[in-house]
């Protein structure tokens, strides 16, 4: 669980708080559905507010606000309080959310053959549900579902399509993208509304994999005739060949406390 979270019920207030409209007024309503969020930088001028001119990912990344947004995404938070204070600081920003445990971002990225992709894997597979929908300020599309218990979801579907969960967060509306195009959730189908998110089709989950129990490597036994052979080899080797002695090492290991 991110730092900065707390229980959604604790968290919920009801709309209107905030002017309607404003960036808390956003937050609050995505905390009263789960969601954590956390302040972006955004786009003034057609440059990102960091400053950088190189920036790689404009209004898309977090304002690293001390204390409270000082490590940028780990930070989200469910406590409007928080977010208020950071927005007080930084009134112009992009706002990001992050997924609840259990529910799935489909990204799909036009700009990277995202629409191809998911062209082929429904046709092949089947259409994704009706369900939640943002689209992007690049014109690509957040298709958001549910995970069923006990599956989990690869990182990417193909060229273009990231698979996003609890771990991740999206830009989302009233967001600005760099074209001056803002994000927004489709009418019908708004997460900020209370819109019902449809299960997740089987194609596009995985089972979780099982927690693995570490094994410790078998020492191997020698005889004593055996080990003094090696032991005498070992005057053989160059001193200064120190990547040779790190080989040697690794193998002498797996005779245990003999292999001292």
């Amino acid at each position: 669980m991110m730092a900065g979270r707390q229980d959604t019920a604790e968290a919920a207030r009801q709309p209107g708080e905030f002017p309607p409209g404003s960036l808390c007024d956003y937050a609050q309503r995505y905390i009263n559905q789960g969601w954590a969020v956390l302040p972006l930088h955004t786009v003034v001028d057609s440059q990102c507010t960091c400053g950088k001119d190189s920036c790689k990912s404009p209004g898309k990344h977090p304002r690293h606000i001390f204390p409270s947004f000082e490590h940028g995404a780990r930070d989200a938070t469910l406590d409007i309080d928080v977010f208020a204070q950071a927005v007080a600081i930084f009134p112009n920003s992009n706002i990001g959310i992050v997924p609840p445990e259990g529910v799935l971002v489909v990204d799909v990225d036009p700009r990277n053959g995202g629409n191809d992709t998911i062209d082929e894997l429904e046709a092949r597979h089947g259409a994704l549900p009706d369900t939640v929908e943002q689209i992007t300020g690049s014109g690509g599309r957040h298709i958001v579902v549910r995970l069923a218990p006990g599956m989990a979801a690869p990182s990417k579907l193909g060229p273009g399509i990231d698979l996003i969960t609890n771990s991740r967060f999206i830009v989302a509306e009233p967001s600005m993208h760099i074209k001056g195009i803002a994000y927004g959730w489709e009418a019908s189908s708004s997460l900020i509304d209370g819109a019902v998110i449809a299960p997740a089709p089987a194609w596009v989950m995985s089972p979780k994999e099982s927690p693995r129990t570490p094994t410790t490597p078998q020492a191997l036994k020698l005889d004593p005739g055996t080990l003094a052979n090696l032991a005498s080899a070992l005057t053989a080797i160059d001193a200064d060949d120190r990547d040779n002695w790190v080989r040697v090492g690794h193998a002498l290991a797996m005779l245990g406390g003999d292999g001292r």
